[in-house]
């Protein structure tokens, strides 16, 4: 438990194989890296029903593995992009979670900077996930992004800065008993491929503000597979 603060200059941390930040069941711990680089294989917040927070402030991440990028594993996850100078890269493909065990809770908050994922990103995969991109915070996912995929889960992304934008496939409610929701009040959702509301379980969107664009994808309201 407690805060580590990493202040990286202009250098790189280098981690060859997982960071884990929240491993032991009932600690807490923060880390706040401010400047440079952190490249690590695999990056996991919030495992072993423990709590694990990360916040860059003018810095980056890179994360290598295939599906290497979780918050929320079997605990507590935060991740913070604290400013427009901060970002992190997902690199390796596969799927990256925000929520991933059932009891789970992973938040991801992009304050500016931007969230890029090679593959698909799940907000709520068999947990809770919450994606909040505020005050011009840019996300670019190359697969899809599900909010909320299994049975019990609750996937919710959240659009309310000037400038946010976020750009994916869209599919919301993946299976019985999962819930995905959407709130943009600002900012530009630009949805590619085929965009599937309801596909098993529940979906709620709520337009107050901004826009949501679709490409040449279909739009299925609701989509049901069997």
């Amino acid at each position: 438990s407690g805060l580590v603060t990493m202040n990286l200059g202009t250098y790189t941390y280098q981690q060859t194989n997982a960071l884990y930040i929240g491993y032991t069941a009932g600690r807490t711990p923060a880390v706040l890296i401010t400047n440079g680089t952190l490249n690590s294989k695999v990056l996991q917040l919030g495992a072993n029903l423990s709590s694990g927070e990360l916040t860059l402030r003018n810095a980056r991440a890179v994360v290598t593995a295939s599906g290497g990028l979780g918050v929320g594993l079997t605990g507590t996850g935060r991740l913070t992009i604290a400013d427009s100078q901060s970002s992190i890269n997902a690199t390796g493909g596969s799927n990256h979670i925000i929520g991933n065990s059932a009891g789970s809770y992973g938040a991801v908050t992009v304050n500016g900077g931007s969230l890029n994922i090679t593959g698909t990103l799940y907000s709520g995969y068999s947990g809770s996930g919450l994606l909040a991109i505020q005050s011009g915070g840019t996300n670019f996912v190359t697969g899809a992004i599900y909010l909320g995929n299994g049975a019990g889960s609750l996937g919710i992304l959240t659009m309310d800065g000037p400038g946010a934008y976020a750009s994916g496939g869209l599919n919301m409610g993946n299976s019985a008993g999962s819930a995905g929701e959407m709130y943009l009040s600002n900012g530009l959702f630009f949805a590619r491929g085929e965009t599937k509301f309801c596909i098993d379980g529940r979906s709620l969107m709520v337009l107050s503000g901004g826009s949501i664009t679709q490409d040449t994808g279909n739009t299925y309201l609701p989509h049901f597979t069997g």
